[in-house]
């Protein structure tokens, strides 16, 4: 398949295959009417992502954390973000996690548990905080914001 393009002079745009016998008159019936051939410029392409629209998409694209040379795809979406808060709370209020003890089995985007003490919790949750955090800013259109890195490296 080789599809050919063509703009009438109402803005229109028209496609042919040079493969389809029954397409060809169509391409000389284009040309002769004086259609210009937008082939190189046709399908148009998508326009670029904003700075918002591309942090609004790694907000919740997840985070890449090699946390003590174990990398993983951690999610950063809403409902993640709310088990870590409630992980954190516990950790403020009680020294321990949720479920009184002090490590937790934490999914990657895979599905995969991460066993992970509270110091290495601390890591990840407060690095997804600060990943979802800036990603915020370009949304908003804080001055300075950039999109943050969507990878990054951790030892605890």
């Amino acid at each position: 398949m080789t599809m050919q393009y063509f703009k009438n002079s109402a803005g229109a745009v028209y496609g042919y295959d040079t493969a389809i016998a029954a397409q060809v008159p169509m391409i000389t019936d284009a040309v002769a009417a004086g259609w210009p051939e937008v082939t190189g410029s046709w399908p148009p392409l998508a326009p670029a992502l904003t700075l918002a629209q591309q942090a609004a998409a790694a907000s919740i694209a997840g985070l890449t954390i090699n946390l003590n040379g174990t990398t993983s795809l951690f999610p950063t979406d809403a409902a993640t973000q709310g088990y870590i808060n409630a992980e954190v709370t516990s950790l403020l209020l009680n020294g321990t996690f949720a479920d009184g003890t002090e490590t937790v089995e934490w999914p990657d985007a895979t599905g995969a548990l991460h066993n992970l003490t509270v110091s290495q919790f601390k890591a990840v949750a407060g690095s997804i905080g600060a990943y979802v955090a800036a990603c915020r800013k370009c949304v908003i259109g804080s001055a300075g914001a950039v999109l943050p890195a969507s990878s990054i490296t951790i030892t605890v």
